[in-house]
C-alpha cells in the first residue's frame, strides 16, 4: 500500500472527510515523490502481488493529480496488478491520459482497478467541497465501465448515523457498471474525535440506526498494535448486498476476497 503521503507540512489531504480515520491516530505515511514511490516498490518487487494506491491521502486530488497518474502509468513497469480509489472526478484531458493508462495494463495482462468512492447521497457536510458530488462520482464509474475498466462502486465506510436505504440507493445507481460493489466496517478512534467529527457534519446527536455492533481491535492494514473501534452496520450490509444482487454484482466487505474474485474473472 503506498500513496503520495501528506499534500503539505499542515495538511495531510485535499479533501476532508469527516469520518475518515486520518482524523485519528492513523500510523500516516512519509511524503515522497512519484520517483522514490517507484523505486521503492521495485527494490521489494518479490514482496507483493498488488499494488494499492492511496491508504491515507487521495493522491489523486488536485493538486496531485498529475503526480498520481504518473504513478499509475509508471507501475506498468512493475508488472503488478493495480487498485487505487479515490473521490476525485477527473477532467477530459485526464480521462484521455487514463485511457491509455487502461491500455497499457491491459498490454501486460495484470488487473487495474479504480475504486470510486460514494459515500452518501443526501450528507453532503461528510464529504465536502472539493469532493465532487455523489451523481459525478457515479457517472465516473460509468465512463471507466465504457472504457474498458474493471471498476468497483466503493460504497464506504458504513456509518451507524445512516440507515442501510441511503447505500442501497448508491448502489442501485452505480452497481450496473461496476465489475462488483466494495463495503466496509468504519474505524473510530477511541478518544471518540472522528465520531464527534462525524455527528456535526450530520447534526446528530448519540441517535443510530439499529443494530450497529461495535468490537475494538488494531487495523489490519498497518502495523500499529494501538486498538480502534470497529463498528458494523449489519442492516446497511443486508441493504447494500440485496441491491448488488438485483444489479447481478458480488458484493464484498474486503478487498482482498475482491481481489480474488477479479483474479478468476
Amino acid at each position: 500500500m503506498v500513496s503520495l503521503g501528506p499534500l503539505t507540512d499542515s495538511v495531510y489531504c485535499t479533501f476532508k472527510c469527516k469520518f475518515c480515520y486520518v482524523n485519528g491516530p492513523y500510523q500516516k505515511y512519509a511524503r515522497r515523490s512519484v520517483g522514490e514511490i517507484l523505486d521503492w516498490l521495485n527494490a521489494r518487487r518479490d514482496d507483493y502481488d498488488i499494488i494499492y494506491v492511496s491508504g491515507d491521502t487521495d493522491s489523486f486530488a488536485k493538486p496531485r493529480t498529475h503526480d498520481g497518474l504518473r504513478l499509475l502509468r509508471g507501475m506498468t513497469a512493475l508488472k503488478s496488478d493495480v487498485l487505487f480509489t479515490t473521490r476525485h472526478v477527473f477532467s477530459d484531458q485526464e480521462r484521455e491520459e487514463l485511457k491509455q493508462i487502461i491500455a497499457s495494463y491491459a498490454a501486460i495482462g495484470k488487473l487495474f482497478i479504480p475504486c470510486i468512492s460514494v459515500s452518501q447521497l443526501s450528507h453532503a457536510a461528510l464529504e465536502p467541497a472539493p469532493i465532487a458530488s455523489p451523481e459525478a462520482r457515479l457517472e465516473q464509474i460509468k465512463w471507466f465501465h465504457d472504457n474498458g475498466a474493471k471498476v468497483i462502486l466503493t460504497v464506504r465506510p458504513f456509518l451507524p448515523y445512516i440507515p442501510g436505504e441511503e447505500y442501497a440507493e448508491i448502489t442501485r445507481q452505480g452497481a450496473p457498471y461496476s465489475a462488483a460493489v466494495l463495503g466496509g466496517d468504519w474505524y473510530t478512534d477511541l478518544d471518540g474525535t472522528i465520531d464527534e467529527l462525524t455527528r456535526g457534519a450530520l447534526g446528530v446527536e448519540h441517535t443510530k440506526v439499529a443494530g450497529p455492533t461495535v468490537s475494538r481491535q488494531p487495523l489490519d492494514s498497518t502495523s500499529d498494535t494501538q486498538d480502534w473501534l470497529i463498528t458494523r452496520h449489519p442492516e446497511a450490509e443486508a441493504s447494500v448486498a440485496g441491491a448488488a444482487r438485483e444489479a447481478a454484482r458480488n458484493f464484498y466487505m474486503r478487498s482482498s476476497d475482491l481481489i480474488k474474485f477479479l483474479r478468476q474473472t
